[in-house]
């Protein structure tokens, strides 16, 4: 069953609408185009249980991607960092020391700028062009090249203090 509803339209529509009146029906595109205002009015106030399946598995790609893109980062900086002078580390450390506040332990969406300050000034050009060739690197990916880093670094350092202490017992 159907029913009629009275709209209003401009004098001008109106106008336009006669000239072209029987090329269309007027009903229907009118009854169509309520249909669809109506049904995303209620989804939007109904509960979704589809949608919050939806939120919980695209925050879960989310993190999933992130951690990809750091790992990626992470074994970058091991490439990148075995070819680094001791110039090169105390640069990457003193940058990292003027940074404090973003701390390697942990990645916050808060650290980006000082992510981005540190990575564009210690990587290598071949690793800047690869971020810049693939704008959907996360943060992450950056974060990940620095723990990278810090993580030869440490095992560069702790050779060394392994060497002075044989140096010593000798």
């Amino acid at each position: 069953m159907s029913v009629r509803i009275n709209i209003s339209i401009s004098d001008e529509l109106n106008q336009r609408l006669k000239n072209q009146k029987a090329k269309f029906n007027v009903s229907k595109i009118c009854t169509a185009a309520i249909e669809q205002v109506v049904r995303f009015e209620e989804l939007k106030s109904s509960d979704l249980p589809e949608l919050e399946k939806l939120t919980i598995r695209i925050k879960e790609e989310m993190i999933k991607d992130k951690s990809e893109d750091q790992q990626r980062g992470f074994n970058d900086g091991i490439k990148d960092a075995v070819e680094f002078s001791y110039k090169d580390f105390k640069n990457f450390l003193n940058n990292l020391h003027i940074y404090e506040i973003y701390k390697l332990d942990k990645y916050t969406s808060d650290d980006h700028d000082g992510i981005d300050t540190i990575f564009a000034e210690l990587a290598p050009e071949n690793t800047q062009k690869k971020r810049e060739l693939e704008p959907n690197l996360d943060y992450a990916y950056e974060f990940g090249w620095m723990q990278g880093v810090l993580n030869v670094w440490g095992k560069v350092i702790n050779e060394i203090k392994d060497d002075r202490r044989g140096d010593s017992e000798n």
